[in-house]
């Protein structure tokens, strides 16, 4: 499938967004699926066998979730993979300073992608399952999914991209809906809290927030201060695969509506700058016609400012906060360190997925 390269028109719209693109048609258009987490994967490649050089093609991964009222909920979920570049192809640039590293996408047709079913360990599409947010260990490029169905059994789905990526035999193709790929699931493990999104913040750190709708206003998507100050809007920092794991940092409240969130520690302004300061980005959003909101925390420490599970001040607009406005129905995020960039991607209308540079989302820190 061949995804479309988003204008300048519609870059300028996205607080300085450096790169974008939207889906085909179908896929633009469907009320069967809807997009929600997105993540970045870094594959090796190499042109010839005489090319020693380390070279990596980008992608991002983005998942959907199949409509209970459209009767795709047997379905459960898939992934997109969007490959953003293509080493055999013209490449063009889109940045929106000389700081910003540069993203190639085909300057022709755009990026082309190709969706793969989620199944269980037992090869089985997995019902229901929302799929509400991304994130890939770079390391070991394994994929973790949350999942939010059971309250009694809060837990994120791992998956295997190196060796449990499998094509689908023909004579299987109706058992699996057609598709021609499925990912395997390979491992799951518990955590603490709804897990509605995810990302992680160093190798063996995730951090996992809630959705919640704590607003008696349901006709617009508000961060008025009744909607803030429900302890449903949790985040929680998890340890993950070591042998003395400590106990998570689980905090509350932050902002009603949350669709994703992303930390990164020790982030420098600007490749020049010198000293580095720790920023949270949450997403909140909530339905097809209400703008949505990005909102930049600097300086935010959860070890510091939460204690036993409670927010310092008990109001997250007390700490070092921007928000900015983005379209209607924006979802997850995930941090790019190797472009400087924060990726997200919008569910209702003109479906996009685009990447914003730090310094257009810390240019106006603290105002």
């Amino acid at each position: 499938r061949q995804a479309r390269l988003l204008r300048s028109t519609e870059l300028d719209k996205l607080n300085g967004a450096h790169v974008g693109f939207g889906w085909n048609h179908g896929d633009n258009a469907t009320q069967k699926w809807r997009p929600q987490g997105i993540t970045t994967l870094n594959v090796p490649w190499k042109h010839d066998e005489e090319n020693t050089n380390d070279e990596f093609v980008k992608f991002v991964l983005v998942s959907w979730y199949g409509r209970i009222d459209k009767k795709y909920y047997n379905r459960g979920a898939r992934i997109s993979f969007v490959r953003l570049q293509n080493s055999t192809t013209t490449t063009t640039f889109h940045e929106s300073n000389s700081t910003t590293e540069k993203t190639p996408i085909d300057s022709k047709t755009g990026p082309s992608y190709r969706h793969v079913l989620l199944v269980d360990q037992h090869w089985s599409p997995i019902p229901f399952l929302h799929a509400g947010g991304l994130a890939i260990d770079h390391q070991t490029n394994k994929l973790h999914v949350p999942d939010s169905r059971y309250p009694w059994n809060y837990h994120v789905r791992v998956f295997d991209i190196a060796t449990s990526l499998y094509q689908v035999p023909s004579c299987h193709s109706e058992r699996f809906f057609g598709y021609g790929y499925v990912l395997k699931q390979h491992s799951s493990y518990r955590v603490p809290v709804i897990p509605s999104f995810l990302s992680f913040v160093e190798p063996h750190q995730m951090l996992v927030g809630s959705y919640a709708h704590t607003c008696e206003d349901m006709s617009r998507h508000t961060d008025l201060e009744e909607c803030r100050r429900n302890n449903e809007n949790q985040l929680a920092w998890v340890e993950l695969g070591k042998q003395h794991t400590p106990s998570p940092v689980v905090c509350a409240p932050f902002y009603s509506e949350m669709q994703g969130a992303a930390f990164a520690k020790d982030l420098h302004k600007s490749n020049t700058a010198t000293t580095g300061r720790n920023v949270l980005w949450i997403s909140s959003s909530y339905g097809g016609t209400k703008e949505s909101h990005l909102h930049t925390v600097v300086d935010f420490d959860p070890q510091a400012n939460c204690t036993h599970g409670q927010l310092e001040s008990g109001d997250i607009k007390a700490f070092n906060t921007t928000t900015f406005i983005f379209p209607p129905g924006m979802e997850d995020l995930c941090i790019d360190k190797s472009a400087r960039s924060l990726w997200s991607l919008t569910e209702f209308g003109s479906r996009i997925v685009f990447a914003v540079p730090f310094e257009s989302l810390l240019s106006i820190e603290g105002r």
